[in-house]
């Protein structure tokens, strides 16, 4: 009877290596960072928390009156966003933050935040701009009285998307190391 002899530590030691370059990849990352910013921008403008699907289904309370005349003066003052709706809670007043929502990849490393500046709702406005990050900071924790709602967020179907374009890119790796 004829012996085999395997050495699977280098077999575990290749998949690591090509897993650790995988999630090092400049394109792969730019393809996850590009899934995850239109899939958490969509699920914002359709009134879905980004990473849970749950609905968000405006406001209420005593201050719902208030706030759903307030989103409908500073649209018709400057411009609605897409899918925007007076009643509905899901960050399209004008459509500025969502917009600003950008992905970059940085000493191998994927970075996805809201970039540049937000203009103001009010020309009373004791500042001209604020920052799209400050921004999405106050609406994630629910400041000023507005309800909490999250910019950024995986859910599942986004986890399952990312997952397939790490499986792709893996089995076309493998493929080319043979």
């Amino acid at each position: 009877m004829a012996k085999v002899k395997a050495n699977f530590r280098n077999l575990k030691d290749s998949v690591s290596l090509t897993v650790s370059k995988a999630l090092k990849d400049e394109k792969l990352l730019n393809e996850i960072g590009e899934v995850i910013v239109t899939n958490s921008k969509a699920e914002s403008r359709l009134g879905r928390d980004p990473k849970t699907g749950a609905s968000y289904a405006g406001f209420s309370g005593e201050n719902a009156e208030r706030y759903v005349k307030t989103r409908d003066r500073i649209a018709q003052r400057l411009g609605a966003g897409r899918n925007f709706k007076p009643s509905k809670s899901n960050l399209t007043i004008t459509g500025q933050l969502l917009d600003s929502i950008k992905h970059r990849v940085e000493n191998n490393k994927l970075i996805i935040e809201p970039t540049g500046f937000h203009k103001p709702y009010s020309s009373n406005s004791s500042t001209n701009t604020v920052r799209n990050k400050q921004l999405a900071e106050w609406h994630t924790r629910g400041m000023g009285g507005y309800p909490a709602r999250r910019v950024l967020g995986i859910n599942d179907k986004t986890k399952r998307i990312v997952k397939n374009l790490i499986d792709a890119f893996l089995r076309r790796t493998v493929k080319f190391q043979r």
